[in-house]
Formats: C-alpha cells, structure tokens, sequence
C-alpha cells in the first residue's frame, strides 16, 4: 500500500464539514424564503428575508454535489485500500446501517412534525393530514410531483447507496473485461 492511499486527506474532511455547515444554514433560512409552498418546509410563513432565498439558493446548487464528489474520492480511496469487498463492508456501516435507522426512528418523527406544519399552514385537520405525511416520509407515497417515492431528507444517502452498487458493478466489469484482454 502507497503512503498516498494511507494518508488522511485533512482538507477534503475540512471540505465536507464547510458543506455539512452550509447545510445547517440551508435549512435555517428556508422558513424565510419567499414563496414557500405550504406543505414543503414544516415552518413556512416567516417574514420573507432576500438574503435568506439568495443563500438558500446559492448554496444549494453546488452543496449536495460537493458530498457526492467527496464521497466518490473516499469510495476510490477504500477500494484501493481495502479492496471492493473491504469498501462495500465500509459503506454498508457507514451509509447502509445509518439509512435504516433513520427510516425506522427519525423519519417518523419528522412526519408528525411536518404534518403538524403542514395543518397549522393549510388549515387542515391534523387528523387528515398525519396519514399521508407518514407515508410520505417512510418513502411509501408517490411525491406530489409523481416522480416516485420520497426518502425526503434521506434522499441522499438511498442514491449514495445507488452509486456505491453501480459504481461496484462497473468496476467488476471493468476489471473482468481487462483480465479477459490479458489472458
């Protein structure tokens, strides 16, 4: 193993937490972007600020790219540090293991609260609005735009676990179509 795969990149982890940061102020400043749907963010409503919907903009066209990028470099440097069995290991505890949890403890938490937001916006009874919210955050309801179920604020992870398998895959194609070249 090289000394460059073994060594800790410092500023690619200061990199992901500017972005983990960015991601706290995202989340903030929607309440009091102009324009919010009801129903979209649990607390919508706020007195509208530009700097607000000028940020959220801004930071959300390139943050969750940025991870995605990050997360690639890491995934390449575990395959080569541990190899593709070693690095599916890592990402099946690192994202797999997380993913499920959060399903089964905080993605229903956050429907009560978003169905709550959601009734104190719209003026629905929180009784009619609580079932679809639920399926909606267990990923089981098709989103009001029809593309699909929604993991909502797991959304990121699902399609990391995506990338890893298709990522994987090509690999192994990759490298079998080289071996069969060489042989």
């Amino acid at each position: 193993m090289s000394a460059a795969v073994a060594e800790r990149l410092h500023a690619l982890d200061a990199l992901r937490a500017v972005a983990m940061l960015l991601g706290v102020w995202l989340h903030a400043a929607i309440p009091y972007v102009e324009g919010v749907p009801p129903g979209f963010w649990a607390g919508t409503g706020k007195e509208p600020a530009a700097l607000a919907g000028l940020s959220v903009l801004l930071i959300h066209s390139c943050r969750m790219q940025v991870f995605f990028l990050v997360s690639g470099f890491f995934t390449a440097m575990l395959v080569a540090r541990r190899g593709a069995g070693g690095m599916l290991r890592n990402r099946a505890l690192r994202i797999g293991l997380p993913f499920v949890l959060a399903m089964l403890t905080i993605q229903p938490i956050c429907a009560v609260v978003w169905g709550v937001g959601y009734a104190s916006q719209s003026g629905e009874p929180f009784a009619r609005v609580l079932p679809a919210s639920v399926l909606g955050m267990l990923g089981f309801a098709i989103t009001g735009d029809g593309r699909g179920p929604g993991m909502w604020h797991l959304w990121f992870l699902y399609m990391l676990l995506w990338l890893v398998a298709i990522g994987v895959g090509v690999r192994t194609r990759v490298c079998a179509t080289a071996a069969g070249r060489r042989a």
